[in-house]
């Protein structure tokens, strides 16, 4: 019986994914591309979103209504919409407040507040996100945690990442930066669990 010759194996070389601009990106959506697709640009990535669930909703729908109430009417409320925030980063927040005439080569690109009601993103939203928004100098990053009834509030962004960090699990919550933003984390806490 004669030996078997076997040739080495050769691993392939490392897959690089192709990272799309924003430009590329947004020419894509206009041309129906990503149609019907539940996506976002992170870091020259498309990523598919996390499906929503009723808490996740339920707290979106407390917080719009709050932010609409309460905020200073200089700010435009924009839920579940995009922000160019780089060249490769086209995130799409649960929530932003944003000022009329912000610089925009898509969608605002300096929001002064951004929120995330986190189910099963609160990974990407803790890290991945929370660097984006430090890096576009975002003033003020909320975390919703839904799992663990708590909301992270970064503050004060630098070298791409934010120098403060707070976690609320109850009582009254004011913003830094926007004026008349309070949240009684009571009330959204009994809105999302209803």
């Amino acid at each position: 019986m004669a030996a078997a010759i076997y040739a080495p194996v050769v691993a392939p070389p490392l897959l690089e994914p192709w990272r799309p601009s924003i430009e590329t990106y947004r020419q894509m959506v206009e041309l129906g591309v990503l149609e019907d697709q539940h996506v976002e640009l992170l870091d020259g990535l498309i990523v598919q979103m996390s499906p929503r669930t009723t808490e996740h909703d339920n707290a979106i729908i407390y917080l719009n209504r709050v932010l609409v109430e309460s905020v200073d009417r200089d700010y435009l409320v924009r839920p579940h919409c995009g922000l160019s925030l780089g060249p490769r980063w086209q995130p799409e927040p649960d929530l932003a407040l944003v000022r009329p005439g912000t610089a925009r080569p898509y969608h605002p690109a300096a929001p002064d507040w951004v929120a995330e009601v986190a189910v099963s993103s609160l990974r990407v939203d803790r890290e991945i996100k929370r660097r984006a928004c430090a890096e576009a100098n975002i003033s003020e990053y909320w975390i919703f945690a839904l799992p663990e009834r708590r909301v992270d509030v970064l503050t004060e962004p630098a070298g791409g990442d934010y120098r403060r960090a707070e976690s609320v699990e109850t009582g009254v919550l004011r913003s830094n930066t926007v004026a008349g933003l309070v949240l009684d984390i009571d009330h959204l806490w009994r809105a999302t669990f209803a």
